[in-house]
């Protein structure tokens, strides 16, 4: 199984390298890249915390590893990881893995990855999905979330939170009143709704909600990942429910 990571993090090379310019990856490029290792590493420990079996733990750090190929080529031709504004990344990574991966992967690991890959990124996941695939695609969603945060508050500690995401212009304005009181009824929101930095860690925040996994949440719990975010919105007592609200999930959930 190591024998196959390896074949599959050498492939990845090769295709991550053709975005290089000078021996160098520009630099969103390149923290993807990191991102994906970092999340195969998260997705191997949180599934082996839940005890699966050796070759489930391997589909899972190889699929950690290729969650996000889209994004290279998503870059390159538009100059921007908005889904919303370019191509929908899990469904362009879902087809680059079956295009230069494919020989790489047994049956079972084909069933799972790339439909894991193209699931990964949407609002929700479909309520019939595949029995099979379910706990891929739960497991891959828990392990990127994870690591986004930790992006997200390295980013915003280093003041460089806008360039990681070059269309929040608004680093400090007070969340939205609309999208609060979707957050508190729904604790989702459409990131259409987004209009400032607030905005945007008010709508992460909630991600805990649609976390799976204790493994996953314990990790978030740990590291203060909640609290990385909540130290950069002005308080106010929506906010503080928010975030309480979060929190006491997630420990629920860990029980």
């Amino acid at each position: 199984m190591k024998e196959v990571f390896e074949a599959l993090r050498e492939r990845f090379d090769a295709q991550v390298d053709r975005f290089r310019e000078g021996g160098a990856l520009k630099e969103l490029h390149d923290l993807k890249y990191r991102h994906c290792f970092r999340v195969s590493r998260e997705a191997e420990g949180i599934a082996s915390d839940l005890g699966w079996e050796a070759d489930r733990v391997a589909c899972a750090r190889g699929l950690g590893l290729l969650h996000d190929l889209g994004r290279f080529e998503q870059y390159a031709r538009h100059g921007t990881f908005n889904d919303r504004v370019s191509v929908d990344h899990g469904d362009l990574g879902a087809t680059l893995v079956r295009e230069h991966f494919a020989d790489l992967l047994s049956q079972t690991w084909l069933r799972v990855i790339p439909p894991a890959i193209r699931w990964h990124n949407k609002r929700r996941l479909p309520a019939d999905l595949d029995p099979e695939l379910l706990p891929f695609a739960r497991l891959i969603r828990d392990a990127d979330k994870v690591d986004v945060y930790r992006v997200i508050r390295e980013h915003l500690e280093a003041g460089r939170i806008r360039q990681l995401i070059p269309r929040l212009t608004d680093l400090e304005g007070p969340p939205s009143e609309a999208l609060v009181g979707v957050l508190l009824e729904e604790h989702t929101a459409d990131y259409g709704m987004v209009r400032n930095l607030a905005d945007l860690l008010l709508v992460q925040a909630c991600w805990v909600y649609d976390m799976h996994f204790p493994p996953a949440l314990r990790r978030l719990l740990d590291r203060r990942l909640l609290e990385g975010l909540r130290a950069w919105i002005c308080p106010t007592p929506a906010v503080d429910r928010i975030f309480a609200e979060a929190a006491d999930w997630a420990q629920k959930a860990c029980a």
